[in-house]
């Protein structure tokens, strides 16, 4: 893939300058560097926001209950996560996934892997709870798309909230489908 890329890129380049369009692709190349660091400054917000949420939620006991509620999904999806401390590392990650929180979701991602494979008999084994959390996160059943939103209106969109019904199905759809086809291959 990245042979792919560099081809692409070079090749680009190259046509560009003997078409007599240098000047455009430094331009380009310009404004394209500093709209991404204005991205990823604006990104970088609210992730802050949404982790620093999620750790106060963490720290008030909101996880717990809400790890409380989701414990008949999240045990017969599960089955193998014996831990408090697994159930809450899920919970943490499958609520920063509905919340839509992206890349700030990982972290609770990770966790919830590692108390996944501290539950299990087969060390150093991807377990069958593993491959569900990765089939639920890549899934991604989102409620709020924060991203999306803060990319859309980073970007200047008039009404970023549009997508949302959208998204909400597209996802849910998506969700059920991918837990279904992870239960029938477990």
């Amino acid at each position: 893939m990245v042979v792919l890329w560099v081809t692409i890129v070079i090749s680009s380049v190259f046509f560009g300058m003997i078409s007599g369009n240098a000047d455009s692709i430094l331009v380009g190349i310009a404004n394209a560097s500093k709209n991404s660091v204005a991205l990823c400054i604006s990104l970088c917000g609210i992730f802050a926001v949404w982790s620093g949420l999620m750790e106060a939620a963490q720290q008030a006991g909101l996880l717990s209950k809400v790890s409380k509620l989701l414990m008949p999904v999240i045990k017969l999806l599960f089955r193998g996560a014996s831990t408090p401390q697994a159930r809450e590392a899920i919970t943490m990650n499958l609520t920063a996934n509905i919340l839509g929180m992206g890349n700030a979701a990982t972290p609770a991602g990770q966790k919830a892997i590692k108390e996944l494979a501290a539950c299990s008999d087969k060390k150093g084994c991807v377990t069958p709870d593993m491959v569900m959390l990765l089939i639920i996160n890549n899934s991604a059943l989102t409620l709020v798309p924060t991203t999306v939103l803060t990319l859309r209106a980073a970007a200047g969109s008039a009404d970023p909230g549009m997508i949302i019904p959208f998204a909400l199905i597209s996802s849910a759809v998506s969700t059920v489908i991918a837990i279904v086809l992870g239960l029938i291959f477990r």
